[in-house]
């Protein structure tokens, strides 16, 4: 079997021209590829930092309180708020306020 793929294919001859071109189409085609790997390795960088900056806003956004209720009857607690009303902090002030915590 070997030896007629080998008989058929010593039939066809290419001219050292066309062989050129080929090498030159494929050298090309590789320096194209490798450049646009460059591309989309850089192109990920300014995604990335924009991801960084969003998760640093996210977490000052989220744990930064503006609003502090403090409750001063038995049991005495303060509750921090952040800006979405959630509550971010419970600080209690006596042995009642740790046992309803």
């Amino acid at each position: 079997m070997n030896e007629k793929i080998k008989e058929a294919f010593n039939q066809i001859h290419a001219e050292e021209t066309i062989k050129e071109k080929t090498k030159a189409a494929i050298y090309q085609k590789a320096i194209k590829a490798s450049r646009s790997s460059h591309f989309h390795r850089f192109s990920l960088i300014p995604a990335l930092a924009g991801l960084v900056v969003l998760l640093i806003g996210g977490r000052w956004l989220y744990f930064t309180p503006i609003a502090a209720i403090s409750i001063d009857i038995n049991p005495s607690l303060e509750l921090e708020v952040n800006r979405l009303g959630r509550v971010i902090s419970i600080e209690s002030y006596n042995e009642e306020a740790d046992l309803l915590l």
